[in-house]
């Protein structure tokens, strides 16, 4: 089981290397949205490190398990960054939702 686990951690590796490699030429620009894709692509790798170490070593697991629930945290901030450049950064979203009406139909 080991073995397929380490299988696993490379192959989840190699594919967050093939993305980024791919998502390089569209972001030169966008130093932001670079970093917030390589931070939300990551998540892969990180949860397959940690979990695979923590197989290797079990009494670690505890520690690992807040390892890698802190960096789910940090990338869904990342992921909401993200989002915030596609829209546009902050200011241009908060005066977008500021000058929008709203009906509710009551």
């Amino acid at each position: 089981i080991l073995a397929l686990s380490f299988c696993i951690c490379v192959a989840m590796i190699v594919l967050f290397l093939k993305a980024v490699n791919e998502h390089r030429p569209f972001s030169t620009k966008y130093t932001m949205q670079a970093l917030c894709t390589v931070g939300v692509i990551f998540t892969l790798p990180v949860f397959s490190l940690m979990y695979f170490s923590g197989m290797v070593v079990p009494k670690s697991m505890s520690k690992v398990t807040y390892i890698a629930e802190t960096y789910e945290a940090i990338s869904l901030l990342f992921f909401l960054r993200l989002l915030l450049t596609y829209l546009g950064g902050k200011k241009e979203t908060r005066e977008t939702l500021t000058n929008t009406k709203v009906k509710l139909n009551s």
